[in-house]
């Protein structure tokens, strides 16, 4: 059970690091709003006393690569429409 937590621990580090690489100021918001998302994640389990069991480490490492998978499929979609010539606002907006 430990290694699995390390495991889980590890993948969601590289995870970080891949976003502040490649993202910069907004793979800092994703990596804070991830951050705080597994934060109230396991304090809820907490409040619950609920166990956390393998399926359950399991769950939470597969929610934050979801919410990853969305912040990366936005900040992309925001990219192309910089690149097409529009501000940043107006872009923000497209997307939305």
């Amino acid at each position: 059970m430990t290694q699995t937590v390390y495991a889980g621990l590890i993948g969601i580090g590289l995870i970080f690091i891949f976003m502040l690489v490649y993202y910069r100021f907004p793979g800092f918001i994703a990596v804070i709003t991830l951050s705080v998302y597994t934060y109230l994640v396991l304090l809820i389990f907490n409040l619950m006393n609920a166990v956390l069991t393998l399926p359950g480490i399991a769950a939470l490492v597969l929610g934050v690569g979801m919410a990853v998978d969305a912040n990366i499929i936005t900040y992309e979609r925001i990219r192309e429409e910089l690149r097409a010539g529009k501000s940043t606002m107006s872009a923000f907006k497209a997307w939305n």
